[in-house]
């Protein structure tokens, strides 16, 4: 049997599984490892932490953040391959973890840092949005941080609780306007640091602030119209599940509001919706035992070592 290492390698954090037959071997976490915006030094670091003692894979299944196209794939692949010479590797988008993880969803809404909805359809993975910052990715953690932060340093809302300005501190610094509007450009990655301010809008919203539960509603119903638009595209079926992956689903709050606006949307059909079961690690690891025909349509790049 082989031992196939798989890599979910997100915008905020790295997980590393190895597995042979069905014994799990491994098992190590990293930092961030998103190839597009991530310096190459920060991915191999993420990488190198998360596999830190891992056995000699034979096969090495990397799902990454930010992987679209050759640039990006060849980036993972270089950092893979200092770590892994010898292995055979499997390069793929991360929503492509989150969609193998769910074999019995019919529709998957990642929902991180970034979003994208998606579905396994035969031996491909059909998707909507995933667009990035800057072109979509409704519904996303960046989108829930923009709308607190625009709010913030528009409107000038009256006294909040006390965790808003500790947010605020411990991301920027500083409450002052300036000094956040300064280090939101400066920063390295502006979308992954106004991220990480989602939580305290969904935390907001759940404490019944009137703003924040507005926001969420339209944020939310902005993902819920694009996973809409998938299901006429691409899923003919009276009955729709759906699966949830990515760290915006904690929020209660968002759950609820997004999993009723949905169900207005897509009419009479029987709508389930519910967290996925498994880590998208999982989804990584199925990549890697698939055998090479049924991974085409899925991967970026397939190969052993340094050969092409």
């Amino acid at each position: 049997m082989r031992r196939i290492l798989g890599i979910d390698a997100g915008g905020t954090g790295t997980h590393a599984r190895m597995r042979e037959g069905s014994r799990t071997l491994f098992d190590g976490r990293g930092g961030r490892a998103n190839v597009a915006s991530a310096p190459s030094d920060v991915v191999l670091e993420s990488l190198t932490k998360a596999t830190e003692g891992c056995p000699p894979p034979d096969v090495v299944a990397g799902c990454f953040a930010g992987l679209a196209g050759a640039e990006t794939a060849g980036v993972a692949a270089n950092m893979l391959t200092k770590l892994f010479p010898s292995a055979e590797l499997r390069l793929a988008s991360d929503y492509v973890a989150a969609v193998l993880a769910s074999p019995e969803a019919n529709v998957v809404v990642v929902a991180g840092t970034g979003s994208i909805v998606a579905s396994e359809v035969g031996d491909h993975i059909v998707t909507l949005g995933g667009l990035g910052h800057l072109l979509g990715d409704q519904g996303s953690a960046f989108r829930y941080g923009q709308a607190l932060l625009e709010h913030l340093l528009i409107h000038e809302p009256p006294e909040l609780p006390g965790y808003v300005s500790d947010a605020l501190i411990a991301l920027f610094g500083s409450t002052e306007r300036r000094d956040v509007i300064r280090t939101v450009y400066q920063h390295a990655s502006p979308p992954e640091i106004i991220a990480k301010l989602a939580p305290t809008l969904t935390r907001l919203a759940s404490d019944g602030i009137e703003f924040a539960a507005a926001l969420v509603e339209r944020h939310a119903g902005h993902l819920a119209d694009d996973v809409a638009a998938h299901v006429a595209r691409s899923v003919d079926r009276p009955q729709i599940r759906v699966e949830l992956a990515g760290g915006v689903w904690h929020s209660d709050a968002v759950v609820d509001t997004f999993s009723r606006l949905l169900q207005s949307r897509l009419g009479g059909r029987v709508l389930t919706i519910q967290h996925a079961q498994l880590p998208p690690v999982a989804g990584a690891l199925r990549l890697g035992e698939l055998s090479p025909t049924a991974v085409r349509g899925l991967v970026q790049l397939n190969r052993v070592g340094n050969r092409p």
